[in-house]
């Protein structure tokens, strides 16, 4: 692919993201090249700029790559992501290989990997424009201390109210988010299911489920309390007792630039993970 057009994304609160992003811009300038650099957040300036754009590079954290995702995906635009943050599960290059890594992007090298995102609407305005992520809605408690009751249905099969501090419906990327930490199974990136996986459920024999792609999953608070639903840990509103939401895979699409394929997922992986560590080995 010929790259014209590249966007910069960065986090508004960390000026050395900002100082390599407008590096980055410096070194791959040339007068056929169209650069143009905003911060996370900034959607005026993103979306002037985002049509035509090839490849949009962030400099952050993996929540400034969640956000540049649900811009990109109406443009069908690629993403890249270099680490400035802690885990980095979303970030293929490093601040140190910054450079190069790009540079490699444009000369051709890596893979495209098409992920898939999920959304949701509200069940009483089904044509309501949907709220898209690309790791995960959550339902979760809307007061302190209090767990919420959501009644879970699954094309159309009521499966079960469950009492738990939140149920969590995610993509394959969003597998290894807070999915990982309530329990939930690791998926490869670019497989097209749907994990629903409940968090701290209070005695209840309710386990993650693995939903095939095309799956529909209603969910409706129980609770007088209400409840909140937030799209990757982002986006939130309230909802009431009695309300409900409809959760499926989007059309949209994140495409994100990769090298090395499944081998360099799990190497990545093992790293985020510290499964390498001393502490986690098994002599044999």
């Amino acid at each position: 692919m010929i790259y014209r057009k590249l966007g910069f994304l960065c986090h508004p609160r960390e000026a050395e993201a900002r100082t390599l992003a407008e590096r980055l811009m410096e070194s791959v300038a040339s007068p056929e090249l169209v650069v143009w650099l905003a911060e996370t957040g900034d959607e005026t300036t993103a979306h002037v700029h985002m049509p035509g754009t090839d490849l949009l590079v962030c400099v952050g954290g993996d929540g400034t790559t969640l956000w540049a995702a649900r811009l990109a995906a109406a443009f069908s635009c690629r993403i890249v992501s270099v680490n400035m943050g802690r885990l980095g599960f979303l970030s293929l290059l490093s601040p140190r290989d910054a450079v190069s890594g790009l540079r490699a992007i444009l000369a051709g090298e890596g893979i495209v990997e098409e992920r898939a995102m999920v959304e949701y609407v509200p069940l009483a305005d089904p044509e309501a424009r949907p709220a898209v992520g690309l790791n995960d809605i959550v339902v979760g408690r809307g007061a302190p201390g209090r767990p919420v009751y959501v009644s879970i249905t699954i094309d159309g099969e009521h499966l079960a109210t469950v009492r738990a501090d939140a149920i969590i419906v995610s993509t394959a990327t969003g597998s290894t988010a807070y999915n990982l930490s309530a329990g939930g199974p690791i998926l490869m990136p670019t497989d097209p299911s749907l994990l629903l996986t409940p968090v701290a459920p209070h005695l209840s024999r309710m386990r993650p489920f693995v939903l095939p792609p095309d799956s529909v999953i209603d969910l409706t608070v129980r609770s007088e309390l209400g409840a909140l639903v937030s799209v990757d840990g982002q986006l939130s509103r309230s909802l009431a007792s009695g309300e409900s939401i409809r959760c499926r895979r989007a059309t949209a699409r994140a495409r994100f630039i990769a090298f090395g394929g499944p081998t360099e997922f799990f190497h990545r992986l093992a790293l985020s993970l510290n499964l390498g560590s001393r502490g986690e080995e098994i002599d044999p």
